[in-house]
């Protein structure tokens, strides 16, 4: 299952034992998966502007292989929204800026949906879009 909302994130997390993703964000399974990210990746920018400093890794989408540290597992992968994106990986490099633009719309207001925030990533402006389906 990859999940799409944070809601389904967390709801894979509590399975794993992890009781918020602070915790797991805490974890040594994080600390691991992060530094496996590193030489996996070796993302020294940030994916969207460039940025060489303040990186930090954005899950793009949430699935139990990937919260245990399979970052390349992209079967059954659904981003609909991400067409513009080459970067298919679970799990890319952001600056604290970028991660900020897109996880906040203008109204300063987090958006939860990972489809929508992914779509934000690839630089598709989808806001009329999604008015229109809720």
């Amino acid at each position: 299952m990859n999940a799409f909302s944070l809601q389904d994130r967390d709801a894979l997390l509590r399975q794993m034992g992890f009781a918020t993703y602070d915790a797991y964000l805490k974890s040594d399974l994080w600390n691991w998966v992060r530094s496996n990210l590193s030489q996996l990746h070796m993302a020294e920018k940030c994916m969207k502007c460039g940025v060489r400093i303040g990186l930090i890794w954005h899950h793009r989408w949430y699935s139990l292989s990937v919260l245990v540290g399979n970052v390349t597992a992209t079967q059954d992968v659904a981003c609909a929204y991400s067409d513009k994106l080459a970067d298919t990986n679970p799990v890319v490099r952001l600056c604290c800026k970028c991660h900020e633009e897109i996880h906040f719309d203008a109204d300063g207001k987090f958006i939860t949906d990972l489809k929508r925030v992914d779509a934000r990533l690839s630089g598709q402006d989808l806001t009329a879009d999604w008015q229109k389906e809720f």
